[in-house]
């Protein structure tokens, strides 16, 4: 309190209202004037005043032309009116024309002043109410003098005029179902057509509404009155002279009442509605009044607690005696804060009637109507000893477990997650406080188990049985998917009912990666004996068959009187066997030191069209036997041929992909030749590989098989009619000296129209 200004030309008063609030506050600034001009120009130039006090009669004027003026002006400082001999008529003008309170001048008045200021500063910031008024007059004089009264002394009054009672009945509602726009009636009693009387009948007996009705009558007839109140109006007023100054405060009467024993029978209505609801919750819960007295409490006291509810409503102070001395402080501090601040929840433990002590969780909240005022406070109390007792094991437990290497989670009889050990943390990557009151599978999200199989297991864990270990797949927070190997078991307490589960878990996605790993390297084993096996069988047979041809006509050699053109024929057949021989032996002593990684790569100065001119050579003579046309061309200038390179293994290349081809090419032709990489020599004006072609019609390779045809014995594994004489390690030796020069090969095919070949090699500088 700083600065208070009173308007009082009375000495007297003057000495001891400034003594009251001068003891209430010793500090305060008290502006002191005793004319209503004095006053004006001190507010005028000073709006800060925190109260202001106002006598009425003043040497010169009335205190209530400067309250007036002052809130016309929109001057908001809080106003209370002093009145002389108590006149109830002028505190309510006062009230009306905006003063925020008033003080009858009666014996001991002052007394009040200090309590009167406190109370008004406390809801000086309150709004006024504003009601929409349905006014039935008929006599025009009177509707003037009204809306003129009202206008000017009660703004927050609104009218709706008629003149007739049909007129009131045909804006009001047809029941009480149908919201109501007005908030007051206020009727004549003498109307054209109906009366007040039978209007009134209609809207309380008929319709059943309660809006609140006020009736003004010139007759100042008892029975009317008595009539009027038997049947519902709430308030009556005659018109006496001055009548209007008192018509504002009898309006708001009659709405204020009507509001609350609106208010009263809602809170009724939701008072037995929450009983019912209280009455078979799980929860202890109640409602007390201002006083600490029990307005209403649950029967789950007496589960709880072992005291009926009638031990709680004859000592309201039982809850705090059962309450183990430990936390009695803890529970005085709690319920004598501020109603307000009563929002945090508190727990305690109690003594049970039968010795047993038990852990309340407690939280309370306080109750008002729509006036703000205090009707009491409903709170709840629950039986937390289980989860107590459960936190209390897990507690224990968490030492042992947290150092355990293997993830351990545990839930409630539903699947909600109660606690999950640091494991679970570094495994799934989810805190404790963001898994824990979750439901199990929207954390542990599997795919491997669909609604049937769940459910299954499910049943099985409610009937008490344990699911073994299983392997499964979960996903991380990150989402990240994990092997998962876990076993559960249902957790009975001593009188065998089921309070929850434990689930065990280990990640097992290395363990899972190392067998899968072990089973690719186990089927590539298998596979590569196998074709080793076809190999050793098809090299037995290769080899047999030159041998046997050689054994054979050398047999024939020794026989006498052979001709000589026979004899020639049988040591060309010889001789033919053996360079076959020859062959095969020289492809596997070459893959054998390409596996044994033995072959090395030696740098010439090569000319390539010199080595497609000895390879034309060589090769033409088989060619032209099989009836074959054979083509080379040299797309290399004479310059651009001589690179250094590999001599031994590039004419190898050509030549095993030659052969290939002479093998496979029953008629046409077959075509082979290099050219330098265009793209390359257009960027760096010199060519870094060459890329060599043999292209043939013969019968072509199936798609699934021209990655395999590069694989070493894999000739051996062909099971087909197309299958022709050799060891199959030709285009393999080919792919390896391919590998070793710093290139690629591949091939384009489609069966029964021929196979291109094309393979590249890296150009070493000749610098």
């Amino acid at each position: 309190m700083d600065k208070i200004i009173l308007l009082e030309d009375n000495p007297t008063d003057v000495e001891l209202i400034s003594r009251q609030i001068k003891q209430k506050w010793p500090d305060v600034e008290l502006a002191v004037v005793g004319r209503i001009d004095d006053a004006r120009e001190l507010i005028k130039n000073d709006y800060n005043f925190d109260v202001a006090i106002f006598d009425l009669n003043l040497p010169d004027g009335n205190g209530m032309d400067l309250l007036i003026e002052m809130r016309a002006l929109k001057c908001e400082i809080p106003i209370i009116i002093l009145t002389g001999g108590g006149s109830e008529e002028m505190a309510i003008t006062a009230l009306n024309v905006g003063a925020n309170d008033y003080i009858s001048k009666k014996p001991g008045f002052y007394k009040q002043i200090p309590d009167q200021i406190q109370y008004t500063l406390e809801h000086t910031h309150k709004k006024p109410e504003h009601f929409s008024v349905l006014y039935a007059e008929r006599h025009q004089h009177d509707i003037d003098l009204s809306l003129r009264y009202f206008k000017k002394n009660a703004p927050n009054f609104h009218f709706t005029i008629v003149s007739t009672g049909e007129e009131i009945l045909n804006l009001l509602p047809e029941n009480d179902d149908i919201a109501c726009v007005f908030d007051i009636i206020l009727l004549d009693f003498r109307l054209h057509g109906l009366n007040a009387l039978e209007i009134c009948k209609e809207i309380r007996q008929i319709r059943k509404l309660s809006i609140p009705i006020v009736i003004v009558t010139g007759q100042g007839d008892e029975k009317i009155a008595v009539d009027a109140l038997k049947i519902g109006v709430d308030d009556y007023i005659i018109k006496h002279s001055n009548y209007l100054i008192r018509l504002p405060s009898i309006l708001t009467s009659a709405y204020r009442r009507r509001e609350l024993e609106r208010q009263q029978l809602v809170l009724q209505q939701s008072e037995t509605k929450y009983r019912l609801l209280a009455d078979y919750a799980a929860d202890w819960e109640y409602w007390i009044n201002p006083k600490g007295e029990y307005v209403y409490i649950s029967s789950v006291c007496e589960k709880t607690s072992g005291y009926p509810i009638e031990a709680y409503r004859q000592n309201k102070n039982l809850l705090s005696e059962i309450t183990l001395p430990a936390y009695r402080k803890h529970i005085t501090d709690h319920f004598s804060q501020k109603i307000k601040t009563l929002h945090k929840p508190i727990e305690f433990q109690i003594l049970s009637a039968d010795g047993k002590e038990k852990w309340i969780s407690h939280f309370c909240q306080p109750v008002y109507d729509n006036n703000n005022n205090y009707l009491g406070k409903r709170g709840v109390n629950r039986d937390i000893t289980e989860r107590k007792h459960s936190e209390e094991i897990m507690r224990r437990m968490n030492l042992a477990i947290n150092n355990s290497g293997e993830v351990i989670f545990m839930t409630d009889i539903e699947g909600i997650i109660t606690f999950v050990n640091s494991e679970f943390t570094k495994m799934y990557g989810y805190t404790a406080k963001e898994v824990i009151g979750k439901v199990t599978p929207r954390i542990l999200k599997s795919d491997n188990f669909n609604k049937e199989q769940t459910e299954q297991l499910w049943n099985a864990l409610l009937n008490k049985q344990s699911i073994p270990a299983m392997q499964y797949i979960n996903k991380c927070k990150n989402g990240k998917l994990i092997d998962v190997e876990g076993s559960t078991d249902p957790i009975i307490d001593d009188n065998g009912e089921i309070i929850g589960f434990l689930g065990v878990q280990r990640d097992i996605t290395e363990r899972k990666k190392a067998e899968h790993d072990l089973i690719k390297a186990l089927e590539k084993a298998t596979e590569s004996d196998r074709l080793k096996s076809a190999f050793l069988a098809n090299m037995s047979h290769e080899i047999r068959t030159p041998m046997n041809g050689i054994l054979g006509f050398a047999n024939l050699l020794r026989k006498p009187n052979i001709s000589s053109r026979k004899q020639l024929h049988h040591i060309n057949i010889i001789e033919q066997s053996s360079k076959r021989l020859l062959g095969i032996i020289d492809d596997l002593m070459i893959i054998s030191k390409i596996e044994a990684g033995q072959t090395e790569v030696s740098i010439s100065e090569v000319n390539i069209n010199d080595q497609l001119d000895q390879l034309y050579s060589f090769f033409e003579p088989e060619v032209v036997e099989k009836g074959l046309k054979f083509i080379y061309k040299k797309s290399l200038s004479p310059n651009e041929a001589v690179i250094k390179t590999d001599n031994i293994k590039l004419y190898g290349i050509l030549s095993n992909i030659i052969k290939n081809a002479i093998k496979f090419t029953d008629k046409g032709s077959i075509t082979f030749g290099a050219s330098t990489s265009s793209a390359t020599k257009a960027t760096t004006g010199s060519a870094s590989e060459i890329k060599f072609y043999v292209k043939d019609t013969g019968i072509g390779i199936t798609k699934d098989r021209q990655e395999a045809i590069f694989d070493r014995f894999v000739q051996a594994d062909i099971e087909d009619s197309e299958a022709r004489q050799g060891a199959g390690l030709g285009l393999s030796i080919a792919k390896a000296y391919v590998s070793m020069l710093g290139g690629k090969i591949w091939v384009d095919s489609e069966p029964g129209k021929g196979s291109q070949f094309y393979f590249t090699i890296s150009v070493k500088s000749k610098s």
